[in-house]
């Protein structure tokens, strides 16, 4: 067995190797920064939605009371 020949074919695999998963990481990487993107803009809509629901609980509380008001003055 010629050690030589078999310590170049180990380095040319290892190369081999050490480019497909440098490709394999930018490919992880690059879904990585989508999903941080995606997970930001759920939070911002999230935020949103949890506002107008505030919003929306004071009117429909503002509503009940003149409603109130309106059936107490004609009863």
């Amino acid at each position: 067995m010629d050690v030589e020949r078999t310590i170049e074919f180990l380095l040319k695999n290892q190369v081999r190797m050490d480019a497909r998963m440098d490709a394999k990481f930018a490919k992880v990487d690059a879904r990585l920064d989508r999903m941080e993107r995606l997970v930001g803009q759920n939070n911002r809509l999230v935020a949103r939605l949890a506002r107008y629901g505030v919003s929306l609980r004071s009117d429909v509380r503002r509503i009940d009371r003149t409603l109130a008001r309106a059936e107490n003055a004609w009863t």
